[in-house]
């Protein structure tokens, strides 16, 4: 059960990488890089730190428009 859990938590990281590098592209895209750059997760953080800086991301993103 506990590589089960190892597991998943590297998978759960993995799809957050994938969202965070999404949302950051459009971002920058956009011409918020600073934004990006100020709220990018650290290599080493899990899912649950990635998907708080995402949710960080798209509120600073919705307040600038």
């Amino acid at each position: 059960m506990r590589n089960l859990t190892r597991l998943t938590n590297a998978a759960s990281t993995i799809a957050a990488w994938e969202d965070w590098n999404k949302l950051a592209a459009t971002a920058t895209e956009q011409g918020h890089a600073d934004l990006v750059e100020q709220l990018r997760p650290h290599k080493h953080n899990s899912w649950r730190v990635i998907d708080k800086r995402i949710a960080q991301l798209r509120e600073a993103l919705t307040q600038v428009r």
